[in-house]
Protein backbone atom coordinates (compact mmCIF):
# COMPACT_ATOMS: atom_id res chain seq x y z
CA UNK A 1 0.00 0.00 0.00
CA UNK A 2 1.53 3.51 -0.92
CA UNK A 3 0.62 6.37 1.22
CA UNK A 4 0.66 8.98 -1.00
CA UNK A 5 -1.77 7.09 -2.82
CA UNK A 6 -3.78 6.84 0.47
CA UNK A 7 -3.64 10.29 0.79
CA UNK A 8 -4.51 11.43 -2.41
CA UNK A 9 -7.37 9.19 -2.31
CA UNK A 10 -8.64 10.95 0.88
CA UNK A 11 -7.86 14.70 -0.51
CA UNK A 12 -9.93 13.52 -3.69
CA UNK A 13 -12.66 12.35 -2.01
CA UNK A 14 -13.09 15.35 0.26
CA UNK A 15 -12.82 17.83 -2.81
CA UNK A 16 -15.55 15.51 -4.63
CA UNK A 17 -17.81 15.63 -1.56
CA UNK A 18 -17.79 19.39 -1.76
CA UNK A 19 -18.42 19.58 -6.05
CA UNK A 20 -21.15 17.01 -5.77
CA UNK A 21 -22.64 19.43 -3.31
CA UNK A 22 -22.15 22.64 -5.25
CA UNK A 23 -23.84 20.82 -8.48
CA UNK A 24 -26.59 19.75 -6.57
CA UNK A 25 -27.34 23.14 -5.03
CA UNK A 26 -26.37 24.63 -8.83
CA UNK A 27 -28.70 22.37 -10.11
CA UNK A 28 -31.61 23.82 -7.95
CA UNK A 29 -31.08 27.15 -8.66
CA UNK A 30 -30.83 26.42 -12.80
CA UNK A 31 -34.02 24.89 -12.06
CA UNK A 32 -35.71 27.83 -10.29
CA UNK A 33 -34.68 29.68 -13.02
CA UNK A 34 -36.14 27.83 -15.67
CA UNK A 35 -39.15 27.90 -13.17
CA UNK A 36 -39.18 31.93 -13.36
CA UNK A 37 -38.51 32.33 -17.35
CA UNK A 38 -41.66 29.72 -17.59
CA UNK A 39 -43.45 32.52 -15.76
CA UNK A 40 -42.91 34.93 -18.91
CA UNK A 41 -42.82 32.54 -21.90
CA UNK A 42 -45.40 30.38 -22.81
CA UNK A 43 -44.42 29.77 -26.79
CA UNK A 44 -44.36 25.99 -27.79
CA UNK A 45 -40.98 26.34 -28.35
CA UNK A 46 -40.04 27.55 -25.63
CA UNK A 47 -42.28 25.17 -23.70
CA UNK A 48 -40.59 22.28 -25.27
CA UNK A 49 -37.03 23.38 -24.64
CA UNK A 50 -37.78 24.06 -21.40
CA UNK A 51 -38.71 20.82 -20.95
CA UNK A 52 -36.08 19.53 -22.26
CA UNK A 53 -33.75 21.30 -19.74
CA UNK A 54 -36.15 20.44 -16.56
CA UNK A 55 -35.48 16.64 -17.76
CA UNK A 56 -31.92 16.99 -18.10
CA UNK A 57 -31.12 19.06 -14.90
CA UNK A 58 -33.37 15.99 -12.78
CA UNK A 59 -31.43 13.42 -14.84
CA UNK A 60 -28.32 15.16 -13.58
CA UNK A 61 -29.59 15.04 -9.79
CA UNK A 62 -30.02 11.64 -9.34
CA UNK A 63 -26.78 10.80 -11.11
CA UNK A 64 -24.77 13.62 -8.60
CA UNK A 65 -27.03 10.98 -5.86
CA UNK A 66 -25.19 8.17 -7.03
CA UNK A 67 -22.30 9.52 -7.37
CA UNK A 68 -22.42 11.58 -3.36
CA UNK A 69 -23.20 7.86 -2.45
CA UNK A 70 -20.30 5.87 -4.44
CA UNK A 71 -18.03 8.26 -2.83
CA UNK A 72 -19.49 7.68 0.31
CA UNK A 73 -19.26 3.50 0.01
CA UNK A 74 -15.48 4.25 -1.34
CA UNK A 75 -14.93 6.46 1.93
CA UNK A 76 -16.86 3.31 3.76
CA UNK A 77 -13.85 0.80 2.42
CA UNK A 78 -10.77 3.31 3.93
CA UNK A 79 -12.25 3.55 6.90
CA UNK A 80 -12.93 0.11 7.44
CA UNK A 81 -9.54 -0.07 6.17
CA UNK A 82 -10.66 -3.09 4.01
CA UNK A 83 -7.75 -2.02 1.53
CA UNK A 84 -5.38 -4.09 3.94
CA UNK A 85 -6.88 -7.13 3.44
CA UNK A 86 -5.18 -7.72 0.37
CA UNK A 87 -8.00 -5.75 -1.42
CA UNK A 88 -6.22 -2.52 -1.93
CA UNK A 89 -6.20 -2.67 -6.01
CA UNK A 90 -10.38 -3.42 -5.74
CA UNK A 91 -10.43 -0.23 -3.73
CA UNK A 92 -8.04 1.21 -6.79
CA UNK A 93 -10.20 0.43 -9.39
CA UNK A 94 -13.34 1.76 -7.56
CA UNK A 95 -11.42 5.05 -7.08
CA UNK A 96 -10.37 5.36 -10.56
CA UNK A 97 -13.60 4.36 -12.14
CA UNK A 98 -15.16 7.05 -9.57
CA UNK A 99 -12.72 9.68 -10.50
CA UNK A 100 -13.49 9.24 -14.01
CA UNK A 101 -17.35 9.64 -13.40
CA UNK A 102 -16.97 13.00 -11.70
CA UNK A 103 -14.89 14.12 -14.58
CA UNK A 104 -17.02 13.36 -17.11
CA UNK A 105 -20.08 14.57 -15.20
CA UNK A 106 -18.22 18.05 -14.43
CA UNK A 107 -17.45 18.21 -18.68
CA UNK A 108 -21.02 17.71 -19.16
CA UNK A 109 -22.62 19.21 -16.79
CA UNK A 110 -20.05 22.47 -17.53
CA UNK A 111 -21.67 22.44 -21.10
CA UNK A 112 -25.84 21.13 -19.91
CA UNK A 113 -25.22 25.20 -18.21
CA UNK A 114 -23.53 26.83 -20.95
CA UNK A 115 -26.40 25.71 -23.53
CA UNK A 116 -29.04 26.46 -20.60
CA UNK A 117 -27.67 29.71 -20.41
CA UNK A 118 -27.92 30.26 -23.62
CA UNK A 119 -31.25 29.29 -24.13
CA UNK A 120 -32.40 31.26 -21.42
CA UNK A 121 -30.22 34.92 -22.82
CA UNK A 122 -31.71 33.55 -26.26
CA UNK A 123 -35.30 34.58 -25.23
Amino acid sequence: MDEKVLFQVRHDMESWRRLLEFLQQENGHLLNRLSEALQFENEADFLERSEYFQGCFLAESDLISLLRKDVTELESLLTQEFYLDGHWHVMLRRYRHLKNEISKLEGEYAKLRNDFTGFLTGV
